[in-house]
């Protein structure tokens, strides 16, 4: 039995030091002059051994994206749970940016270098649409309470709202002080959302 289980720890401690510096490389400015050998150097790997999990360099950087997409949607989740829709939306959108503020190498690959590596299309089908679906949710629960305003259609402002944010991730990813520019971005957005939501308790 421990026999069978060390080659896949082995595989598994290569694949997880392959991503490691694959993240790194990735993150650290132009994905498009990173090459395999590069990402096995780095990782203390043979260039054979990163092509045993991976078959080009898209593939690679897609598992990259995959793993930095995951871990900012929990964070969004982790800030969101149990809270009432608008107040879950507000604390969503601010810990999305937060979190891009406090790690801009997820930052750099998630809204900079994906769009331009995985083209559009692959870039929203590899997100799944996750963000904006908690949106959704949050603005038809709200709608669904009273709480949003009348004619404010949940499907419309979701768009609006992440064409917005995306942008502003963007900026954050290239601003030198990126906690302020976060901190600035999500008082506006509360300023946006209180013409969205009706006013008092």
């Amino acid at each position: 039995m421990a026999s069978t289980r060390r080659p896949q720890v082995r595989s598994q401690r290569s694949l997880e030091e392959i991503l490691a510096a694959a993240r790194a490389l990735f993150g650290a400015g132009d994905a498009a002059a990173v090459t395999i050998d590069e990402v096995a150097v780095r990782a203390g790997r043979t260039k054979g051994s990163v092509y045993y999990h991976f078959a080009s360099k898209d593939e690679l950087f897609e598992a990259v994206f995959l793993a930095e997409h995951r871990t900012l949607v929990a964070a969004v989740e982790a800030a969101i749970a149990d809270l009432e829709p608008e107040v879950a939306l507000r604390a969503g959108l601010a810990a999305y940016l937060r979190a891009l503020a406090a790690d801009l190498v997820a930052a750099h690959i998630t809204v900079v270098v994906a769009p331009a590596v995985l083209g559009w299309r692959r870039w929203r089908e590899c997100d799944g649409g996750t963000f904006r679906l908690l949106i959704v949710t949050a603005l038809t629960s709200a709608r669904a309470s009273g709480r949003l305003r009348p004619g404010r259609e949940p499907e419309v402002l979701a768009d609006l709202l992440v064409g917005a944010v995306t942008e502003t991730a963007v900026a954050i990813a290239a601003d030198d002080d990126p906690g302020r520019r976060a901190e600035l971005a999500i008082e506006a957005l509360d300023g946006m959302l209180d013409a969205v939501f009706v006013s008092g308790s």
